[in-house]
């Protein structure tokens, strides 16, 4: 997993709970040795790393991205590169248009596979909805 804030604890916790059945968590990517990550960590059980190259040192199969936009601009394209699959949360990275076609390349390249699902984003089934039915523009504001 890369991150270790709100969203990974949530899901840590629910894996934990046996809400994630066959979904086994490798290690926890931080961005520094000092980053909250480690704490997170340690409280599951689970190996802390910083960097793509120590959390790929654990085979993950699959890298659920739950840091930012920025990770998402730094690990997407190379992560897909090399043919692993990546579930991204931070979808609002992907208004990139460059990240996005560069990250569509990389995993027809290599076969790795990229889901953004849709719950982070209140509404974006809907826009999903409307692209697939035709729509040329869509727009969304996001608030928190």
């Amino acid at each position: 997993m890369l991150g270790a804030g709100t969203i990974a604890r949530l899901v840590l916790e629910r894996a934990r709970q046996g809400d994630l059945p066959g979904v086994q968590f490798v290690a926890v990517s931080g961005r520094s040795r000092a980053s909250a990550g480690r704490a997170l960590a340690e409280e599951f059980a689970l190996p802390f790393v910083v960097g793509r190259a120590e959390l790929l040192a654990h085979s993950p199969d699959v890298v659920l991205e739950a840091a930012s936009h920025d990770a998402v601009r730094e690990h997407l394209v190379p992560l897909l590169d090399g043919g692993r699959t990546v579930i991204v949360l931070s979808a609002g990275a992907l208004i990139d248009d460059g990240l996005r076609r560069n990250a569509e390349q990389a995993a027809n390249r290599s076969g790795g596979l990229l889901y953004v699902p849709s719950g982070g984003i209140g509404g974006l089934d809907v826009l999903k909805a409307a692209c697939a039915a035709g729509a040329y523009e869509v727009s969304i504001l996001v608030a928190k």
